[in-house]
């Protein structure tokens, strides 16, 4: 037998779909050593194997492992659903926020609201397409990432992102405002803004709106800058758009850089 921290042992761990399902989120947890990971992401076709390797330090003793692999073909959270567009248009009756270019503001809504399992009435609104939900201080980045990600965390929270992307502050503005009465309040937020150095076409025009019932609406008037010298940017080319968990152990992206906004 080896000496205690002497020898390494290789475990080798194998799955294989038996599904007609693509897999995209695994998690492995072990008897001994408790979880090996969450919710990693990696795409299995059906009928394929993956394998995962990991290293242990001998140990003295006897030691039953036991490890339990499992896997799902979206993230815990929410899934998007497409619905019919109704823009609510706020520039005439929502407060504007006065947002310069990569900056954000916090503000208070009248209900709580519930997202990713917390509750909390506080949002920061950032310029670049941002929403982080439960504090007043948190930040916008101008550089969008794929979801989950611990940079996009580094704002400050739980995020809502209908079109994260990096905007500038040469023309239009951001608005919020609370329609209806109590229990059916909406919040809106909206964005009319041109993205960071466009000097052609029109800006981006945008909307999250957020449901006392815990619901969460995107809307878009308008996604087609038409920029000629930028023609990446249209549709949500160089956006990211979905939510993401304070931890950045759950990412519910429903695009990163791909034009699929009309």
């Amino acid at each position: 037998p080896a000496a205690p921290g002497a020898n390494a042992v290789n475990f080798c761990y194998t799955v294989t779909t038996g599904t007609a399902t693509t897999l995209r989120y695994h998690s492995l947890q072990d008897g001994i050593d408790g979880e090996v990971f969450a919710l990693m992401p990696h795409e299995l076709a059906p009928g394929a194997s993956f394998q995962f390797n990991r290293i242990v330090v001998a140990a003295e003793g006897t030691w039953d492992y036991e490890a339990d692999w499992t896997a799902q073909d979206f993230a815990p959270g929410y899934a998007a659903v497409a619905g019919t567009p109704a823009f609510i248009d706020i520039r005439a009756t929502g407060t504007p926020l006065a947002l310069a270019d990569d900056t954000a503001v916090g503000i208070t809504l009248p209900f709580d609201f519930a997202f990713y399992g917390s509750s909390s009435n506080l949002l920061s609104i950032g310029n670049n397409g941002t929403i982080v939900f439960g504090t007043l201080d948190g930040f916008t980045n101008s550089f969008n990432t794929p979801l989950p990600d611990a940079f996009a965390a580094s704002m400050g929270g739980a995020l809502i992102l209908p079109f994260w992307d990096d905007f500038g502050d040469a023309s239009g503005g951001v608005y919020w405002e609370v329609l209806g009465d109590a229990p059916t309040r909406r919040v809106v937020v909206q964005w009319e803004r041109p993205h960071f150095l466009q000097d052609q076409g029109e800006p981006a025009a945008f909307e999250a709106i957020l449901g006392e019932d815990g619901s969460i609406a995107f809307q878009y008037a308008n996604a087609a800058l038409g920029d000629p010298d930028f023609p990446e940017w249209d549709g949500g080319g160089s956006a990211t758009i979905g939510l993401q968990d304070a931890t950045a152990t759950i990412g519910n992206q429903y695009s990163f850089e791909t034009p699929v906004l009309p």
